[in-house]
């Protein structure tokens, strides 16, 4: 492991962060994503990486948390996939994640994760057609303690798919949605996201179609999603996240965007949304993007990543909804992906950005004190 020179710029809350530590992967594949996981069950946080090998063939590895920070060496999981984005969750009833995989020509497959590590498919999953999925996520819909399986098709019947877990043993049933209506004639969404938005089970759905717009559908108590509803938002939008940000127990709603390096907070106010002005990032152009406490003040900050550029940018979350305060932290590459998650174990949370161009991730930990403000 090595420590990346550059650290904060100046002007910064901060003049005393601690240094990101560079973790090098060791896999012998070019590795295209990084996903958190628990995969063996000790409460320890793991890293799955997944990529492209040398016979052009999709390449996975494991490398297994100590809960201080440090990772084991890599082992293949076995993992059969024809793509190197996966989705992490646990949909069983153990305490182990679980890995969704897209499958080829179209559909999905999950495997589940036994004491080692190790991956095998999980004979539960109902799947029997192929169908491209567009995104796919795993959340607790409906608020009944375990995690259900969330998909989007391309316009189709049943656009998206819920699939209600049965405590972890199976799926006890399947709804749909369409999106497709007279006024989304020309929405086209490429990811979802689900949030809270007016406190009432289930949680309702965000669809964000990087060339137009970002909507919304509430959910019903029968599991579908209604009442289409474009934000109009005045940004060209890239992601979508749903983080409690001025902390009165409702999601709002974050959308970054890439063409106009900036983004936009959308307040939940329980009958709706209230867009707060376009935030710029400073020519920062967003790729990824994790919330979490970073300065220890009791409100949610923002961290980013860019494909464009060797730093981490971090905004502060003034409570109310609204971001200030930018810092801006040095790689050794630029990063894709990026968590916030407790690596550590102290209760705070760390950082992991996907370094993966130089076959590395990159850790910064709050335990040195790398976001307390001075």
């Amino acid at each position: 492991m090595a420590e990346v020179d550059e650290l904060v710029q100046p002007g910064s809350p901060s003049a005393a962060l601690g240094a990101p530590t560079v973790i090098d992967l060791d896999v012998d594949f070019d590795a295209l994503s990084v996903e958190v996981g628990d995969f063996d069950g000790d409460a320890n946080l793991d890293l799955l990486v997944m990529g492209i090998g040398s016979d052009g063939a999709v390449a996975d590895a494991i490398l297994l948390g100590d809960g201080d920070g440090a990772f084991s060496a890599p082992f293949d999981p076995g993992l059969v996939t024809c793509s190197a984005y996966p989705v992490v969750g646990r949909l069983t009833n153990d305490d182990r994640d679980d890995v969704v995989v897209a499958v080829c020509p179209g559909g999905l497959d999950i495997f589940e994760s036994g004491p080692t590590g190790l991956a095998s498919q999980w004979d539960a999953w109902p799947e029997d057609v192929s169908y491209p999925v567009v995104s796919t996520l795993i959340a607790d819909v409906e608020g009944d303690g375990d995690q259900d399986l969330v998909r989007l098709r391309p316009a189709a019947d049943e656009q998206v798919q819920v699939f209600q877990s049965r405590d972890g043993r199976d799926f006890w049933t399947v709804s749909g949605s369409t999106v497709a209506e007279p006024a989304f004639t020309s929405f086209e969404p490429q990811r979802i996201a689900l949030a809270n938005l007016d406190g009432q089970p289930p949680l309702d759905l965000l669809l964000t179609d990087i060339d137009y717009d970002v909507a919304r559908m509430i959910g019903t108590p029968t599991i579908e999603y209604v009442q289409p509803l474009e934000l109009g938002v005045d940004l060209r939008p890239w992601n979508t996240y749903a983080q409690d940000l001025d902390g009165d127990g409702l999601d709002d709603v974050i959308v970054t965007s890439r063409t106009d390096r900036a983004l936009q907070v959308h307040l939940s106010t329980g009958a709706g949304l209230s867009s707060l002005p376009v935030h710029p990032l400073g020519g920062f152009t967003p790729w990824d993007a994790a919330f979490g406490d970073f300065d220890g003040d009791g409100t949610l900050d923002l961290a980013a990543t860019s494909e464009d550029s060797r730093r981490l940018r971090i905004e502060y979350g003034d409570g109310s909804g609204g971001l200030e305060n930018p810092t801006t932290i040095g790689l050794a590459v630029p990063a894709v992906r990026i968590h916030s998650r407790d690596f550590d174990n102290d209760g705070a949370p760390d950082l992991l950005a996907g370094t993966l161009s130089n076959g590395t991730v990159t850790l910064l930990r709050s335990s040195t004190a790398a976001f307390q403000r001075s």
